[in-house]
């Protein structure tokens, strides 16, 4: 397995969207992506030309997400399905022999829980980093888009 990680500033983007369901019917629904932009004003824009061919009624919301950094398998297609890891990063302070976990937060583009766990753990293989994996969750993010 290969993986890959960028590191931008992402922000979560929450479109209203008409899209054609399962019985024909045009139907407006909530959709999220992340987009990687320098601003506000930048994921708008860069979200605005995501929908270009659809239907975009308005932007409802646009976020910095908590993630920095945004892991796939490069070995495979992508899944569209992607989670949020968190991952405890241990330290030992050297003066009180007490140990620290600072929390980093992943967006993980895998076909599962069990994958995304595995590619969280194939990044971090051949690093002297201690870590643990504090949760993995299921987003409703429906795509990225990266510069």
């Amino acid at each position: 397995m290969e993986v890959r990680s960028i590191t931008k500033q992402f922000y979560e983007v929450i479109s209203k969207v008409e899209r054609t369901s399962e019985d024909g019917m045009q139907k407006v629904v909530k959709d999220t992506i992340v987009v990687s932009a320098v601003s506000f004003s930048d994921a708008e824009k860069k979200a605005t030309e995501f929908y270009e061919g659809e239907t975009l009624e308005k932007v409802c919301a646009i976020k910095e997400s908590a993630y920095r950094e945004y892991v796939k398998r490069t070995d495979i297609a992508t899944h569209f399905s992607f989670y949020k890891v968190t991952v405890g990063m241990i330290t030992i302070n050297e003066v009180t022999g007490k140990e620290k976990t600072t929390k980093v937060a992943y967006l993980v583009d895998a076909g599962s829980t069990k994958e995304a766990e595995d590619v969280i753990n194939k990044m971090f293989s051949g690093t002297v980093i201690d870590y643990k994996i504090i949760s993995i969750k299921e987003t409703n993010v429906t795509d990225i888009v990266l510069d």
